[in-house]
């Protein structure tokens, strides 16, 4: 069986967060499937994974999953892929897997 574990994100107007903290980047192990549990505090946001080409709606009051598994090291940029407001090209975000 894959190990897996949860990681709890929440999408604001302009920024994601994880447990109440600004998230801008984070740290992944490689083979292993990642649980993304995502929800938005506001607006309707897009969780794109750019170079998976693989993207999941975020939205208010619902939590959305999307299970990744990593089969290679590498970096991961994330971005909102919905139109969520005046700054939204500035809520980046980018996984370092390992």
């Amino acid at each position: 069986m894959i190990p897996s574990h949860n990681i709890i994100i929440s999408g604001n107007q302009w920024f994601w967060d994880q447990d109440g903290d600004e998230l801008y980047g984070m740290y992944l192990l490689s083979q292993m499937n990642h649980c993304f549990v995502l929800s938005s505090n506001d607006v309707i946001h897009g969780f794109f994974v750019n170079s998976l080409k693989t993207s999941i709606d975020v939205l208010p009051g619902i939590l959305n999953y999307m299970d990744l598994y990593f089969n290679y090291s590498g970096f991961y940029f994330i971005n909102c892929r919905e139109l969520c407001g005046v700054n939204h090209s500035s809520m980046p975000l980018y996984f370092v897997v390992k």
